[in-house]
């Protein structure tokens, strides 16, 4: 005949033993380790030469006036490598970043050119305006 009762007790003594086993472990990684001292900080080293501030300047922001259309040329008078209007992709106002000047030339970056690509816009154009800023951000990476 089979009795449970003995079975039963075998197996809630495992369930102790291993509850019990459980709970001081726990209580070791939960208790605060010896005294641990964190190593000295040391200073960042500096440079040799220290750097000298920028003098300001100002730069060009190109606007393309509302209702106009602007060709970008692959050089000053040179051949039309792309065709932008006054409006981004994403409706706003197409604002250009000057980057280079030769004569009435404009340099200017866009996003209808190849990445590090120069289009050339007449700086006497009347489809577009010039204005300057003095901001500029500066990241030391």
């Amino acid at each position: 005949m089979f009795r449970p009762a003995p079975h039963i007790a075998v197996v809630l003594l495992a369930v102790a033993s291993l509850a019990a086993s459980a709970f001081a472990s726990a209580e070791r990684a939960a208790a605060p380790p010896a005294s641990v001292q964190a190593p000295p900080l040391e200073p960042l080293p500096t440079s040799a030469k220290p750097v000298a501030p920028r003098t300001p300047r100002s730069y060009a922001i190109v606007t393309v006036r509302q209702g106009h259309g602007v060709s970008l040329r692959s050089a000053p008078g040179g051949a039309v490598v792309g065709t932008i209007g006054d409006r981004t992709a994403f409706g706003s106002p197409q604002e250009l970043f000057a980057v280079a000047r030769r004569g009435n030339w404009l340099g200017v970056t866009s996003s209808t050119l190849p990445n590090g690509a120069i289009g050339w816009v007449d700086a006497r154009n009347q489809s577009i305006s010039e204005q300057r800023t003095d901001f500029s951000l500066v990241l030391a990476l």
